[in-house]
């Protein structure tokens, strides 16, 4: 098994804590072993965006260390941005082992014993996270090379293992080389190239394969020089000197070669690596094996790919269709994930515009949610090139997650179909064979891979597409009330942003956080949810999490829920809803309302004082301003008690959007929510009149009551 970023790893070390002020990263040392990239280490061509080299919310670059198993190795650490204290500055890995910081700022750290991810972070005093490094563990694994001589040709002196060793390095990838020759009579010249869409090999290399092919093992990878080389340019019409379709055994190189000719011919063949280049973007751009600079630098996610190849291998008999201008892509019609506990689709532009399948030619980014433990079936409609088709095929496939989870759909049998229109396409349905994970996965990309199952499987279709994993006891609750669970996936949902790693409960509930925070919140529909738009305080129905749905309208109590249960269905369990009251009595012992900061004509925060005559919720009139609320900008100014949510020791007011504040439960201190919250107090006395208290700010005026817990 290899290691990379295919390991499952633990939730708590996945994620870069949102919030940390990241001001240090990572360099390479010149002592270092193994790999290290990052993208600011030169120009990566087409690989220069944020699929390959992802960053955080906040910019900050995420940096690469490759390393064998049960190896040390070498990393620099780079202060220059950081405006701390440097002997402050703690490193751990995920494992939380400390690592010492050497006094020319180089970190020595030993790779565990299996393939795995690790991570190295930096620490900063208060023990927030400013700096991260990933650190991708690898067996080393070792290939061999046979090089043949095709009627005497010159094989350059150059070529050597340890060459290849040296250049395979940051992949954890060693070589084996021997030599052999053939003598072909027949062959005076060779033609560069493949042959046609489905033959990687034209008929001058097939001559050679063939009359080579009873000493050719599956296990070995074979490069056969020859000289006499007519026709020596690919398709974007470059001078070549070698030849190996992308995923086989066999290969060519030409004139002698070279050292990096034959690494960059291995990059195809041994890790089915793509060129740094494409028909808009030229090489000779990038140092990267894979260009034509003769550069040997090696970026991270191939160092992967060199350890474990998205593919089958091919033997140099098998027509595949991945090579060199070869095609064999599948046209996907449409795509649909069938449950029973799937909840609605929505176009991701459009929450409004339902739709009825999971992928269309014009829609590719959908949303989709499924409650934990859900089995599922995969429903694909597709035409294949002519070549391809007949009247029976077998289909099978695969979708892997974020977090490495594989759902494998097995082989089905599709029947060849013709529309009205006469055009030849095939339909099946796949039974996965997992259930979706009872872990959290909040919002993740899951692509979903077919092959055309044939004497060896033919990659034809790979779709991306984004599934919400929801926590079945708390949407099933609500399951079909006036779009709850719609609106439930739909707030989680809508703050996405892309990840290459599994998100952490604090960044789940700081996405969910974000739609409540700009007063706004709709429901899956697109229609408006208020805070006391009829200020009335008579409705009791106005409390229940159902009526804030049926009539989009609702308490400070609704609202609690609604964000409560919205975090809840995410798998998150540390969630409450606190009712907060104020300490002060009215002359008939009942609580004494608690006004929304407003900017009061006058008061003050030692004494109640008499500012005019009224009753009960008559203190709007006594404020100059008012706090808005969830698409209200007047809700009612004073009320008898007020909830909140409390979740992870912070305190979110979803009625106003305000918070995160820290939670305290010490009654000697103010709350950070009661002085960024309460403007004061009212207090009713036997003659009917209202008294005002301006908040204290240095003492403590409420207190908290748990009114709710998921524990």
């Amino acid at each position: 098994a290899t290691g990379g970023d295919r390991v499952l790893l633990n939730n708590y070390h996945r994620k870069l804590d949102s919030s940390a002020n990241f001001q240090l990263n990572f360099l390479p040392v010149s002592k270092q072993v193994y790999g290290f990239d990052y993208l600011g280490s030169g120009n990566h061509g087409i690989f220069s965006n944020s699929e390959y080299y992802p960053k955080s919310e906040n910019g900050y670059d995420f940096r690469y260390k490759s390393i064998e198993t049960g190896k040390t190795d070498y990393v620099k650490v780079d202060f220059s941005n950081y405006n701390g204290i440097k002997d402050s500055v703690v490193f751990k890995d995920r494992f939380g082992v400390k690592l010492k910081l050497s006094k020319d700022n180089t970190l020595t750290f030993t790779a565990n014993n299996k393939p795995d991810t690790n991570y190295i972070y930096a620490y900063d005093k208060d023990g927030v996270r400013i700096g991260k490094l990933f650190v991708c563990t690898y067996q080393k694994q070792t290939k061999n090379i046979v090089l043949v001589r095709v009627n005497g040709a010159k094989i350059d002196k150059t070529i050597t293992a340890d060459g290849l060793n040296k250049i395979f390095k940051p992949s954890v990838t060693e070589f084996t080389i021997s030599e052999d020759k053939i003598e072909i009579p027949d062959l005076k010249t060779f033609t560069h190239g493949g042959s046609n869409w489905h033959s990687a090999y034209n008929s001058d290399q097939k001559l050679v394969l063939e009359t080579y092919d009873k000493n050719i093992k599956d296990d070995n990878f074979y490069l056969f020089f020859v000289d006499n080389v007519l026709d020596k340019k690919d398709s974007l019409g470059t001078s070549v000197s070698g030849y190996m379709p992308r995923g086989y055994n066999c290969g060519f190189i030409y004139e002698g070669g070279s050292l990096h000719t034959v690494a960059h011919e291995l990059g195809h063949g041994v890790g089915n690596l793509e060129h740094a280049f494409s028909a808009s973007n030229f090489s000779g751009k990038t140092q990267n094996l894979m260009d034509y600079s003769y550069g040997e630098e090696l970026y991270h996610f191939q160092w992967n790919e060199i350890q474990d190849p998205s593919r089958v291998w091919m033997k140099w008999r098998k027509d595949e269709v991945e090579g060199e201008n070869v095609e064999a892509k599948a046209d996907i019609l449409e795509l649909e994930l069938l449950s029973d506990n799937r909840i609605d689709l929505y176009d991701d532009s459009n929450w409004t515009n339902k739709l009825s399948k999971i992928y269309t030619p014009s829609k590719s980014k959908i949303s989709v949610a499924f409650l934990k433990g859900s089995s599922f079936s995969v429903c694909v409609k597709f035409t294949l090139p002519e070549k391809l088709q007949k009247d029976e095929i077998m289909v099978k496939g695969k979708m892997l997650s974020l977090s490495s989870d594989e759902f494998l759909l097995p082989s089905t049998e599709c029947s060849k179909k013709i529309d009205e229109n006469g055009l030849i396409y095939y339909e099946c349905t796949f039974d996965s064979t997992n259930k979706f994970p009872n872990t959290i996965f909040y919002y993740e990309k899951f692509p979903i891979e077919l092959f055309l199952e044939e004497d060896k499987d033919i990659k034809i279709a790979s779709i991306n597409f984004r599934v919400m994993i929801m926590n079945s006891n708390s949407a099933n609750n609500y399951h079909n009330d006036f779009y709850l669970t719609e609106t439930m996936a739909y707030l989680s949902c809508k703050n996405f942003t892309e990840s290459t790693e599994p998100l952490s409960e604090s960044d789940i509930i700081n996405r969910i956080w974000k739609g409540f925070t700009k007063l706004d919140v709709k429901n899956v529909k697109g229609e408006s949810l208020y805070y006391w738009r009829n200020n009335s305080s008579d409705n009791l129905e106005a409390n229940k999490l159902k009526y804030l749905f049926s009539d989009h309208n609702g308490t400070c109590l609704a609202w609690a829920k609604l964000f409560a249960f919205t975090i809840l269905s995410q798998g998150i369990i540390d969630v409450n809803i606190f009712e907060i009251k104020g300490i002060y009595k009215n002359h008939d012992q009942s609580q004494s309302l608690i006004t929304t900061k407003g900017i009061f004509n006058n008061g003050n925060d030692d004494s109640f004082e008499n500012i005019c005559d009224g009753i009960k919720y008559g203190c709007n009139q006594l404020c100059t301003t008012c706090a808005p609320g969830q698409n209200n900008n007047v809700p009612i100014c004073s009320f008898e008690n007020h909830f909140v949510v409390v979740c992870k020791n912070l305190v979110y007011d979803p009625s106003y959007g305000t918070g995160p504040f820290n939670y305290s439960n010490d009654d000697l201190v103010e709350s950070e929510w009661e002085k960024n919250s309460i403007g004061g107090f009212i207090k009713t006395k036997s003659d009917d009149k209202l008294y005002i208290k301006l908040n204290k700010f240095d003492k403590r005026e409420v207190v908290f009551n748990k009114y709710w817990s998921n524990k």
